[in-house]
């Protein structure tokens, strides 16, 4: 058997990249890997079930030597220490109605991976691409895995803010918590890429970090933080300075609604003119 086979490091983490995956050629690359990432299709399959007015779905990815459904897959992941799959096939994250297990994330969930990262319907390639650079990003920076989803799912927005693919991403936690790669029970503790300059970047670049610095604000003049739709995880740092007076309004941060993650917003001016306004930020409803 020839394995198509290169590898990289990156910060002190070892990339394996397998092209024309056979299923024996995945089996004999998976010891000692923490990250498997299926870039491929991804198939979906919905019959009726048992009960009248039930439905029932299995789904599969396609290797070069066929189709592999996830209960296969995950026999051949589990004892080999991947604590993250993520799948970058349309339809890998879809699930048949009520029936929870049906889909390829749901099932390997369910055959014992800790945590599955997947796609619910066919996304654009752009927001595919934003979305792993971010994801892989934060995980290298050492954030947890629901904050690297949050930080991938905004880079997926911000490429196509008009449309509905930064909520394809899904993700399906088995383990306790998001550390997945911490803990008494691992080999090694991984907090990120062994460098810390590395990880000192990825974790800048996947944070959201706005800083604003203007001199005067006029009359009428309007200076606006970043607004923000929903924030369910991760950070938010916003810094506002303002290094002369205020004669027009400043608001910093708009949230329309905020259920988790961490906002800190520092405001600073010289002076506040008469008749002038300086709001640090403005949430409209805190939790869901």
């Amino acid at each position: 058997m020839r394995l198509h086979l290169s590898t990289t490091k990156f910060g002190g983490m070892w990339l394996k990249l397998l092209k024309d995956a056979t299923l024996d050629a995945v089996q004999e690359t998976m010891p000692g890997t923490r990250v498997f990432h299926f870039a491929g299709h991804g198939a979906f399959r919905q019959q009726a079930g048992e009960a009248p007015g039930t439905v029932t779905g299995t789904g599969a990815l396609a290797l070069d030597d066929g189709m592999v459904e996830a209960e296969q897959l995950s026999l051949n992941l589990r004892g080999n220490g991947v604590r993250l799959v993520v799948l970058g096939g349309c339809e890998t994250g879809r699930r048949a109605g009520a029936y929870v297990w049906g889909g390829i994330a749901p099932a390997l969930a369910r055959f014992g991976v800790p945590a599955v990262v997947a796609h619910q319907y066919a996304i654009l390639d752009q927001c595919a691409i934003a979305f792993s650079q971010q994801f892989y990003r934060a995980l290298a920076g050492g954030l947890s895995i629901e904050r690297a989803v949050s930080a991938g799912r905004l880079a997926a927005y911000n490429v196509d803010q008009s449309g509905r693919d930064w909520g394809v991403p899904v993700l399906y936690l088995r383990a306790a918590d998001g550390e997945l790669f911490q803990g008494p029970t691992s080999s090694e503790l991984f907090e990120g890429a062994a460098e810390e300059r590395v990880r000192a970047v990825a974790r800048q670049g996947a944070e959201a970090d706005v800083h604003v610095r203007v001199k005067e604000v006029a009359a009428g003049g309007y200076v606006l933080g970043p607004k923000v739709r929903e924030m369910v995880s991760g950070k938010l740092s916003v810094e506002l300075i303002v290094s002369g007076t205020i004669y027009g309004t400043v608001v910093g941060p708009s949230l329309v609604t905020l259920t988790g993650g961490s906002v800190h917003v520092k405001t600073q001016a010289e002076t506040v003119g008469k008749g002038a306004s300086l709001t640090a930020a403005k949430i409209d409803k805190i939790g869901s």
